[in-house]
């Protein structure tokens, strides 16, 4: 009894110790769908490509020579991990990618720059997870599930950390069912005597069964399986070449052949076409991105817009426009936005008045002015936002022709008035100094004598 006890406890003790976590954690964290949809997948990791962030290169990365160090890591060889080998396997996972993403700098410096929250990240509850690092669990959810089924061929190890396909699958048992893939459509079921597997209708059919006649004996009416059209059910379904149904019309109306949605051409657009998981026939463009891109406004896949400059231009408070040239783009802003993003409020102004007259009305420096309001200030206004910019701008007029002549003219006045008082003061002067000169002539004697008379007569006065 206590043996058992003690061999409990050691186990509680070393459970606290390292955490045990399930596999999943590793790879999904709590992020792991309820089931793996591949048409969901692709609305977010693309199939096809020579990037890294495609559903196609990132198998072929799980199958290089550089994945050798995760495969072989003894974590793998448990459903239950210790925090250190759940950091240790995120760890060679990301790195993994980043010997990958080594041609590609800017998903390389995104991953480098998630490497730390991704590899250490414990739960939404205590680190509320950002858009990046969902997808980098999302995506690395993937590659795991694909790695411990396809690359190791541990069912049981893929069970601990993903969804097995068998185990929501309604078509048989779980014991009559073998999985064929990560994907909720992978799967097989083990079908009775004179019967088959057929994974475009995903049900066991005899093996007799070519065609249901469900017209008169006289008329043969085949009904064709997914991926075939045609009278007699003979020929492929290409969803390039035919138009066909689909949910995302309304009414289930028919979309246009993939080649004209994908408006296949010789800049480089080109069509797949694939069925679904569902048994769909479907198409997936590949628009070249330097001449075409998908149209927004269309709910299917397509290549219809042509790539101008104003694609890579964001006015925020605008729309982008190009030059008739087609070379340059411009944003043109909302009323009280400026800059060139449309980013910078300046306010809504009123026009600006017209030009009142020039002042003076004569003179070599005259100017003009004009005004505006600010829009945004009025009593009216719901959000009142000061204006950037002047109110009143002024400008300077021309010369007027008046002002030379007039100028010239007092000029003339003031030169001709200053000669006339000249000419006035020298005829003075000459008068003055004529009528002294005579003065002196015939009054000089007479004075004399009376001054020296009052002279002598004032000398014997005080001398007495």
């Amino acid at each position: 009894m206590r043996s058992t006890k003690l061999i409990f406890l050691t186990w509680t003790v070393v459970f606290l110790m390292f955490k045990v976590h399930a596999l999943k954690q590793a790879f999904c964290a709590d992020f792991p769908p309820s089931v793996l949809a591949l048409e969901s997948t692709e609305t977010w990791l693309p199939f096809f490509g020579t990037e890294i962030n495609t559903l196609e290169q990132l198998m072929a990365v799980i199958h290089s020579s550089s994945a050798k160090e995760l495969i072989s890591n003894e974590c793998l060889k448990t459903c239950h991990l210790s925090d250190r080998c759940r950091q240790d396997l995120r760890r060679l996972w990301i790195d993994l990618l980043l010997i990958a993403a080594r041609d590609s700098h800017e998903y390389s410096q995104q991953m480098k720059e998630l490497r730390s929250q991704y590899v250490f990240y414990r739960n939404s509850k205590q680190t509320p997870p950002s858009n990046k690092i969902s997808q980098m669990f999302h995506t690395s959810c993937i590659g795991g599930c694909y790695l411990l089924l396809n690359k190791l061929k541990n069912v049981t190890l893929f069970r601990c950390a993903c969804t097995d396909p068998c185990l929501v699958q309604k078509s048989c048992t779980l014991a009559n069912c073998t999985t064929m893939g990560i994907f909720e459509h992978q799967y097989k079921c083990n079908c009775g005597s004179n019967e088959v597997w057929d994974e475009e209708v995903y049900s066991c059919i005899s093996e007799d069964l070519h065609s249901l006649r469900t017209s008169s004996p006289e008329v043969t009416n085949c009904v064709c399986k997914p991926q075939y059209t045609g009278d007699n059910c003979s020929k492929l379904a290409d969803a390039c070449k035919e138009r066909i149904q689909h949910p995302y019309l309304p009414n289930g109306g028919q979309l246009t052949a993939g080649n004209t949605a994908c408006n296949v051409n010789h800049e480089g657009n080109s069509c797949q076409s694939f069925i679904t998981a569902e048994g769909d026939p479907y198409y997936r463009c590949r628009c070249n991105r330097h001449t075409w891109i998908p149209n927004p406004d269309l709910r299917y896949d397509n290549c219809l817009k042509r790539r101008s400059m104003c694609d890579s231009v964001i006015c925020v408070f605008g729309k982008c426009v190009t030059t008739t040239t087609g070379t340059k783009p411009i944003c043109i802003c909302l009323p009280g936005y400026s800059g060139k993003a449309c980013t910078e409020w300046v306010g809504e102004w009123t026009e600006w008045s017209p030009w009142d007259l020039c002042r003076p009305a004569c003179g070599d420096v005259r100017m003009t002015v004009r005004s505006r309001d600010c829009l945004s200030m009025i009593a009216d206004a719901t959000d009142k936002r000061d204006c950037r910019g002047p109110a009143i701008e002024y400008a300077r007029c021309a010369e007027h022709p008046c002002a030379r002549s007039e100028g010239t003219y007092l000029s003339s006045y003031f030169a001709i008035r200053q000669n006339a008082i000249a000419a006035s003061v020298s005829t003075a002067a000459i008068a003055c100094a004529t009528v002294s000169t005579i003065w002196l002539m015939f009054c000089w004697s007479n004075l004399s004598s009376t001054v020296r008379v009052l002279f002598l007569a004032w000398k014997t006065r005080y001398r007495s």
